[in-house]
Parts: structure tokens; sequence; C-alpha cells
């Protein structure tokens, strides 16, 4: 049996970092960071984990919401 592959590294825009812009990309390897999935204690220590390794305050995260146009103009 082998281990089980590790979740990669956060994913980072070089031209960011070189902003200063704190920011990350994850994937479904680091767990579910949807809002609902953040409100007990396994999402908070998720969370808390991202926040370490990218550089942020949990307490002050940010989280786009996607907008979708529909139609023209």
């Amino acid at each position: 049996m082998t281990a089980p592959p590790q979740a990669p590294a956060v994913l980072q825009l070089p031209g960011l970092v070189a902003a200063g812009l704190r920011h990350g990309f994850t994937t479904r390897a680091h767990g579910d960071f949807a809002w609902p999935a953040l409100q007990d204690d396994a999402g908070r220590a998720r969370l808390a984990a991202l926040g370490e390794e990218v550089g942020f305050d949990p307490t002050l995260l940010g989280t786009p919401q996607p907008a979708h146009r529909v139609g023209g103009a």
C-alpha cells in the first residue's frame, strides 16, 4: 500500500508575489474552504494552516464571490 500524495504547496502568481500581495490558490487536496466548511474546528484548523503558509491572519480573510454576467453588454 502506498501513502496518499501530499497536498501541493499553495499556488501563487509570481507577479502578485512581486507586488507584495498575499494570496494563494488551493486545490482540492487542501480541503474544503467553502464558508460552511470553515465553521467547525477542522475547518478553522485548515484555514489557520493556510494562513500560516501564505502569511495572513485568517480572522481578516476576504473571499471573492464569483460574478457571472449573463447576456451582452
